[in-house]
């Protein structure tokens, strides 16, 4: 059996307790697997996610959600919270769940990777992804991020070298190529609190052991901090 939730609850830095809130309007559906992050405005978005419903006896269906959800204070209430529904325009995620979301410059929001499952009654197959997306919430738009590649270097030739054309510029490309990371499927902090990513291959489950940065300013190139074991 299983149980999805789609209940809310804010922790207070100032008392260190937890209490449940109750927003107007109408919210994701349970789920699991979704994300959240917060806007430059002070709200919080929350997208994707996966659930299971029963269709018939001893038979379940899985859902890969994409909706959409806004989670921003209602003004001149204080402490209170509503829901809306948004629906952005733009070059949007395909469904899936177990993705990972960050803040990204100019106010946006980045969203890397996920997992969609594809389920028969007797099967089920995942599609691991490690495509990049911008949400831009001030345009409410999604974003496609493509890389740029290696920046190329010209490199002026001296004239009249043997071998080499007289005054000609040469592109020089820097590296070969940066790998890309492996697409994730969720992130798990151990007890020592190291952070390690966690990839299904066939039946088996894969713990990733690398690290990436990709500088967002220039959107060039991953860059490998630590390679896999």
């Amino acid at each position: 059996d299983y149980i999805y939730y789609n209940d809310l609850y804010a922790f207070s830095l100032d008392a260190f307790t937890w209490s449940r809130l109750s927003p107007s309007g109408t919210g994701p559906t349970p789920r699991s697997g979704c994300q959240m992050t917060v806007t430059a405005q002070g709200s919080i978005v929350i997208y994707g996610g996966y659930s299971k419903q029963r269709v018939r006896k001893d038979v379940d269906r899985g859902t890969q959600h994409s909706d959409m959800f806004l989670l921003k204070a209602e003004e001149e209430r204080e402490g209170r919270w509503a829901w809306a529904r948004v629906n952005p325009s733009g070059s949007k995620p395909s469904p899936r769940s177990g993705f990972s979301v960050t803040v990204a410059p100019n106010h946006q929001t980045l969203l890397f990777g996920g997992v969609c499952d594809e389920e028969e009654e007797e099967s089920l197959e995942g599609h691991f992804l490690n495509d990049l997306h911008f949400y831009d919430p001030v345009r409410n738009r999604w974003l496609a991020g493509q890389l740029k590649g290696p920046k190329v270097e010209k490199r002026r030739r001296r004239r009249g070298k043997k071998g080499e054309p007289g005054g000609a510029n040469q592109q020089e490309m820097k590296g070969t190529g940066a790998q890309e990371p492996l697409e994730v499927v969720r992130e798990v902090v151990a007890e020592d609190g190291t952070v390690v990513t966690i990839k299904q291959a066939g039946d088996r489950q894969v713990t990733l052991s690398d690290l990436y940065c990709l500088d967002l300013h220039k959107m060039e190139e991953w860059t490998v901090l630590v390679e896999m074991d």
